[in-house]
């Protein structure tokens, strides 16, 4: 009897080390399956002309079970369950397992053909709902890998976000993803005949948009607040030109003071002007700052934007981005090294201690829990 067929997916980057996955990235997983399945449709009729569609039952006999995430970078293993395969559809296993097969070899080429920007002419429906929801929270320093997979030139096949989105892109004109900004209320609507209203919010990168708030929460925190600045934290559809189109799910929205909105306006200017620097910035030195250190020096500017006003921003010679401020009695320095690390240390304003030299494998909690341990 044939083993159970396994499918190991490594998610590279710094909120992955140590076998971290994310709870946000997990729904990457029943995306996936999804996405095998609707493949495998299209691969069993290929198999079977004879057949109108697939047999009753095909759905759910393509059952996946998580079976362990392996060390090093978190690399979910999903095994296919021939067993509920034989249960759903007796007879038929041996060639379930082959489409099963070819659907992943079919997905893995769809990648690797867009990351060189060869796209599909069409695709089923079915596929596209599906792969719109795979890899949805991918940030732009990270890539999902295929393990045991290869290219022609030797390299292991992968997913990133940019990838994802030009294929996207090639099919539809629309695509999910996660989204952090800060914006502008333009105004607010109660709806007398649901619980739900409204607030209309413009963001510069993401144009205007509305967003789905309870009448409660209108009324409580943004009735009278129009032209105020806003933090915002959404799943939402984008188009082709990265305006939204349609909020997804809401994970944070409030507002924020308006001098502190300037001053994010000002860092975020900056970093624009950092990561416009080419290579031999500094007197024929210096390397061009990386897109990791970027995006995650972006990142940090939202997550923490109360202090924007007191952020100096430089690039460093290395490839990376870094923050100064004086906060609490400490002269502190925040480094987004090029390879997505964060470096934090400091030295005391009036007296001689220091903060030494703390590397994190990225801007995450434990970074985060640091600093605000710091500026308190």
């Amino acid at each position: 009897m044939s083993q159970n067929k396994s499918f190991r997916l490594k998610y590279v980057g710094a909120r992955f080390e140590r076998k971290r996955l994310p709870v946000d990235v997990l729904t990457d997983l029943p995306a996936f399956r999804e996405l095998l399945v609707a493949f495998a449709k299209s691969e069993w009729r290929k198999l079977n002309e004879d057949r109108k569609r697939v047999p009753r039952g095909f759905d759910a006999s393509l059952a996946f079970d998580l079976v362990g995430i392996e060390d090093g970078s978190a690399v979910p293993v999903l095994e296919w369950n021939r067993a509920r395969t034989q249960a759903q559809l007796p007879g038929f296993t041996d060639q379930i397992e082959d489409v099963v097969q070819s659907s992943f070899d079919s997905v893995v080429h769809l990648f690797d053909s867009a990351a060189i920007n060869r796209f599909p002419s069409a695709m089923a429906p079915e596929q596209i709902r599906a792969l719109n929801k795979f890899g949805a929270n991918l940030r732009d320093d990270e890539r999902i890998e295929f393990e045991g997979t290869r290219n022609a030139g030797g390299n292991v096949i992968y997913l990133t976000a940019d990838i994802r989105k030009r294929l996207i892109g090639s099919l539809r004109d629309r695509y999910d993803s996660q989204i952090a900004d800060v914006g502008t209320l333009l105004g607010s609507v109660s709806n007398p005949d649901d619980d739900t209203g409204h607030i209309r919010i413009r963001s510069d990168r993401y144009g205007a948009f509305d967003i789905p708030i309870d009448n409660e929460t209108i009324k409580a925190e943004f009735d009278g607040n129009i032209d105020q600045p806003i933090e915002l934290n959404l799943t939402v559809q984008l188009d082709h030109e990265d305006r939204v189109r349609s909020v997804i799910d809401v994970h944070s929205v409030s507002l924020i003071d308006e001098q502190i909105a300037a001053q994010v306006i000002r860092c975020r200017d900056r970093l624009n002007q950092v990561a416009a620097l080419q290579n031999g910035w500094h007197d024929g030195e210096g390397s061009a700052p990386t897109s990791e250190a970027i995006a995650a020096a972006n990142r940090f500017l939202i997550r923490r934007f109360a202090l924007s006003e007191r952020y100096k921003i430089y690039p460093t010679d290395d490839g990376g981005v870094l923050f100064e401020l004086e906060v609490n009695g400490w002269d502190l320095s925040v480094e987004f090294l090029a390879d997505g690390k964060v470096k934090i240390y400091g030295v005391e304003l009036r007296g001689n201690k220091t903060i030494d030299e703390i590397v994190f494998e990225g801007d995450d909690d434990a970074f985060l829990a640091k600093f605000d341990q710091v500026t308190k």
